[in-house]
């Protein structure tokens, strides 16, 4: 009964390994794959002109040093 108890204790753990592996690797990859997504969107990067409530012209440059 012993051998039967330390068998399958060594094959859940070893199941259990190759699971927890498995998805820390996942998670890794998942982690990739969100930063190389922020980084093509890399907001507040680029400039821009818009117009405002009053028709004037606004551009990133006229907000420098505001915030």
């Amino acid at each position: 009964l012993s051998t039967r108890v330390a068998v399958t204790a060594l094959l859940g753990s070893g199941l259990g390994a190759v699971w927890w592996w498995l998805d820390s690797e996942k998670q890794q990859q998942v982690q990739r794959r969100r930063v190389g997504q922020l980084r093509k969107v890399a907001l507040g990067q680029g400039g821009f002109s818009l117009l405002d409530h009053q028709g004037q012209r606004r551009s990133k440059e006229d907000f420098l040093g505001s915030w």
